[in-house]
């Protein structure tokens, strides 16, 4: 006897002008909490872009599904999820519409969140779901936690990391580096271990920012080096600049930050602290070791330190000293 052999569709593509997006906040949540540069909420809403989404604060126990109907817009089919799972992606949403979509199901649960055609959900009283399978189940980890919050981050900035070596940065230790969500990093550029990288920065092309250097909401050019223990915050720095290990940005004066623009082929030596706000023209030259407050031109050389003194033969005076001490 034959059996017929019934092979299942395939897999469809959604159009996202067809898809509604609800993020519900539950109460008791700090949405403010920073997941590598973002908050929660924003985490959300990055996995709702480009589709057409509204933020629901609910409460204990509120009815889901009568929040879905008072809510959703006139689109094919409603996604909810909740704002506390900040590792969900657009691509797992992309996925669970798509199984939806394909096998004709009316609703489907994920592991945290529904899809729902819209027009079923608005007309039904009871609804029944079928479990989305081959999701991601670190997606929907829930931030309810320091514990949990230290996980997600972990997972996250190996998200981060995982993509910037795919674009062809160079990270030595990518277990050992933090990197922001909204960071760019150009092609061939190297980051040491212990690097972190925080807030809109943009970091250029052949860069090499090596180990325990931070930089915050700053802009650093193409070919630029910023040697170990460095610290840049709220800074533009040209091209090919090289900025020596132990270099601060002084950048907070104790009420507001204040901005340092450092220009093409500038050389900061090592252990120079840079007092916001300050300028630092083309091929400006900083020696080791300055407290630079005042802007240096072109071509200059910015100098600032205390006079050395020497005073021959000290050792042996106090060796001195300290004897005829102890006999007294």
């Amino acid at each position: 006897m034959e059996t017929e052999i019934k092979t299942k569709p395939l897999i469809v593509e959604i159009d996202p002008r067809d898809i509604f997006v609800l993020i519900l906040k539950a109460e008791n949540v700090n949405y403010e909490t920073d997941i590598c540069g973002r908050t929660l909420v924003q985490w959300a809403e990055d996995a709702a872009s480009g589709f057409a989404y509204r933020k629901v604060e609910i409460q204990k126990n509120d009815d889901i599904i009568t929040i879905v109907k008072n809510t959703v817009i006139d689109k094919k089919y409603c996604v909810v999820i909740y704002a506390d799972t900040p590792l969900l992606t657009r691509n797992t949403l992309e996925q669970a519409i798509s199984f939806v979509a394909s096998y004709g199901h009316k609703a489907a649960a994920m592991p945290r969140g529904w899809v729902f055609e819209t027009e079923f959900v608005k007309k039904s009283l009871n609804i029944e779901t079928v479990d989305i399978p081959n999701l991601d189940q670190d997606d929907f980890l829930v931030a309810y936690s320091l514990a949990q919050i230290a996980l997600i981050s972990t997972y996250q900035r190996g998200r981060i990391n995982e993509k910037h070596l795919n674009n062809g940065i160079h990270i030595a230790d990518p277990y050992n580096v933090y990197i922001d969500a909204d960071v760019t990093i150009g092609k061939g550029t190297r980051v040491g271990p212990g690097v972190v990288l925080r807030g809109e920065c943009k970091i250029g092309k052949n860069c090499r920012i090596t180990n325990f250097v931070e930089i915050k909401k700053s802009i650093i050019g193409d070919g630029t080096k910023i040697a170990h223990m460095s610290y840049v915050g709220d800074a533009v720095v040209g091209r090919n600049c090289n900025i020596g290990c132990g270099v601060v940005f002084c950048n907070y004066d104790g009420r507001k930050k204040n901005p340092i623009t450092v220009g093409d082929g500038v050389f900061i030596g090592s252990n120079s602290n840079l007092i916001a706000p300050l300028t630092l023209a083309d091929n400006a030259y900083i020696a080791a070791g300055s407290t630079i407050t005042q802007d240096v031109p072109t071509d200059s050389l910015g100098i600032a330190r205390a006079r050395q003194a020497i005073k021959e033969g000290w050792r042996l005076l106090s060796q001195s000293e300290s004897k005829q001490t102890d006999n007294n």
